[in-house]
């Protein structure tokens, strides 16, 4: 069973997983080419009555923190992410496996 939004992606969610150990050089720049191309195909998803959507810790929904919660930018992109209908996954998904280096793998 999936416990995470993202585990029924399991291409995204590989290369999502990698971001918790990336170089954070790496990481910012991924992170801004997301939203650059989360922007471009629906700036909506970043109006701020959307971010209402977003689930936040004090929720029941989630017991324990995650990782990325740390991080305002990974926060934002992986909650915007959730809410992307399927050419937006596959969009993200394709530019992860573009500009994610093998090497990123050697961290996990």
């Amino acid at each position: 069973m999936d416990r995470r939004w993202h585990d029924k992606y399991k291409k995204l969610s590989l290369k999502l997983e990698l971001f918790r150990e990336m170089n954070k050089n790496l990481r910012d720049k991924l992170v801004q080419d997301t939203m650059n191309l989360i922007e471009d195909y629906n700036p909506y998803l970043l109006a701020n009555d959307k971010a209402l959507n977003f689930p936040l810790l004090l929720s029941q929904k989630y017991i324990g923190k995650r990782w990325y919660d740390d991080d305002p930018y990974l926060w934002l992109m992986f909650n915007t992410i959730q809410m992307a209908d399927h050419v937006l996954l596959d969009a993200i998904t394709e530019f992860f496996e573009k500009e994610i280096p093998e090497t990123a793998l050697d961290n996990i």
